[in-house]
């Protein structure tokens, strides 16, 4: 995903490993830095705790409210997508990631993506 992103002029991509890594690091973030976030991608299956759980933890952070949530499932199956937009997720896209399907997504939250 980081280099996907970084070829179409991304300036800053942050990559975590697991769910915790994610929370400490939105926590660690200034104001300001914060305020920068454009888009959070979250892959559901994940150690210790699922995308879904990480998704509503990041919704419960008063300045990720609003950012756009993209979950991504492997499995694509009914069930991992229901449980991403009961938490909160703003979209869901199936791994593999399609570049077009990814344009298209960004593009409905108006971020730009350079295909």
């Amino acid at each position: 995903m980081r280099r996907l992103l970084t070829r179409r002029g991304v300036s800053t991509v942050h990559c975590v490993s697991s769910g915790e890594e994610a929370l400490n690091l939105f926590r660690e973030l200034s104001q300001s830095e914060r305020n920068d976030v454009q888009v959070c991608f979250i892959e559901y299956e994940m150690p210790i705790q699922n995308g879904s759980e990480l998704t509503a933890r990041l919704r419960a952070e008063p300045l990720c409210i609003t950012c756009p949530i993209i979950g991504i499932t492997g499995s694509g199956l009914e069930e991992s997508r229901r449980m991403f937009q009961t938490a909160g997720a703003s979209a869901i896209i199936t791994a593999p990631i399609r570049t077009d399907m990814l344009a298209y997504t960004l593009r409905h939250f108006n971020l730009i993506f350079i295909e």
